[in-house]
């Protein structure tokens, strides 16, 4: 399923569904106007905008939205690294960071001891870069209990799962249970507890 599919299926349980869907060119960059997509959206008058798409195609429909005078609320998920994207909208747009909302699938805002860990290691938080990490782990512990066949590495996986392993079950239960949601405020994202 993809991230459109996943909104779809999630607006149908209530009888929704999306009152426009468009895309843009693969590869586009932040320096494009992105003119066209901001005016097919908000010609569909949406109550909101849920944004499917690497952080500078993010960051450029967000800029030309906002230059129409738009503050509809603008959704993104966290493929869309919401620090890449936040330094282009405060460097070259300061009016287009607001009334945004971002989903993480890692968790930024916690004392959970692996984030701890990373950031003695890093000395700065950055979510793509620990979820990175957390992969990592994750694949030394399913290493740990394999041999060399890529059938031995599924059931490892399945099998650290099912044995409830200190650190694959801290990551799996605490870590990646729900994702978390922020939000833009002032010039920095803040946690939505």
């Amino acid at each position: 399923m993809n991230g459109v599919s996943g909104i779809r299926t999630i607006l149908n349980k209530d009888k929704n569904k999306p009152v426009i869907e468009i895309s843009y060119i693969r590869g586009k960059s932040y320096s494009e106007s992105f003119d066209k997509e901001s005016s097919l959206l908000l010609s569909a008058n949406p109550d909101a905008i849920i944004c499917i798409a690497s952080y500078e195609a993010s960051a450029g429909i967000i800029r030309d939205i906002r230059s129409k005078n738009s503050d509809i609320l603008i959704a993104n998920i966290s493929f869309s690294d919401k620090d890449s994207l936040r330094r282009l909208l405060i460097n070259n747009s300061p009016n287009s960071f607001q009334n945004l909302l971002h989903t993480q699938v890692v968790p930024e805002f916690s004392d959970h001891p692996i984030i701890k860990t990373y950031l003695t290691k890093t000395k700065q938080f950055n979510s793509i870069e620990f979820e990175g990490y957390l992969n990592a782990l994750n694949l030394i512990e399913i290493l740990k209990y394999t041999k060399d066949t890529s059938d031995e590495y599924k059931k490892s996986f399945y099998t650290i799962q099912s044995k409830n392993l200190s650190f694959s079950s801290a990551i799996n239960n605490h870590l990646f249970k729900d994702p978390y949601l922020i939000k833009s405020n002032n010039k920095n994202w803040q946690a939505i507890k």
